[in-house]
C-alpha cells in the first residue's frame, strides 16, 4: 500500500515540474494568465492539478522574467549607476548569479518561491531606473529612493 502512494507522490510531483516548466515557457513568449489556466484546463478537470498552484508558477516564473529583463536591459548601458542597481537587484533577491542565462533551467535548484514576493518590488526597482537612469545619480540616492519591504517569516 505505502509502496504505491510513494510512487503516485513521485508522479503526481514529475508531472508537476513537466507543468512547472511549460508555465515558465509561457510566461517568458508572453502569454496571459488566463491563456495558461486554460491551457491546463484538462489537467484541472482531472484534479492532477490546483488552478490556484498553476498561478502560484505564473508569479514565479514572472518574476524571474522580470528580474532577468530588468538586469539584460541594465547590461545594455554599463554605466556606474547600472551596475550599482545590478548589484543590488542581485545581492537582494539572494539568488541571482551574475549569469542570468540559464533562469528557467536552473531555477529550481534554486529556491523560486522566495522570489515571488518580490515581484511587486522589481517592478517598482524598474519604474524607478526609468526615471534616474537620464541623470546622474549617486548610490546614496538610489537606495534611498528604493523601498525594501522584506517578504513577511512564515509560520
Amino acid at each position: 500500500m505505502e509502496e504505491d502512494i510513494g510512487r503516485t507522490h513521485k508522479q503526481q510531483t514529475e508531472k508537476q515540474l513537466e507543468i512547472k516548466k511549460q508555465v515558465g515557457d509561457m510566461v517568458s513568449r508572453g502569454l496571459q494568465p488566463k491563456e495558461i489556466i486554460k491551457s491546463f484546463q484538462k489537467e484541472i478537470d482531472k484534479n492532477e492539478i490546483s488552478q490556484r498552484t498553476i498561478y502560484k508558477y505564473i508569479t514565479d516564473a514572472s518574476t524571474i522574467y522580470l528580474t532577468t529583463k530588468i538586469i539584460e536591459t541594465l547590461k545594455e548601458n554599463n554605466s556606474p549607476e547600472n551596475i550599482f542597481i545590478i548589484n543590488f537587484i542581485q545581492k537582494w533577491t539572494k539568488t541571482f548569479q551574475k549569469e542570468t542565462d540559464d533562469i528557467f533551467g536552473s531555477a529550481r535548484k534554486r529556491k523560486v518561491l522566495e522570489l515571488a514576493p518580490y515581484i511587486n518590488q522589481l517592478e517598482r526597482i524598474y519604474r524607478l531606473i526609468k526615471e534616474i537612469t537620464p541623470q546622474k545619480t549617486t548610490e546614496r540616492e538610489i537606495t534611498q529612493n528604493v523601498p525594501i519591504i522584506m517578504p513577511r517569516e512564515e509560520q
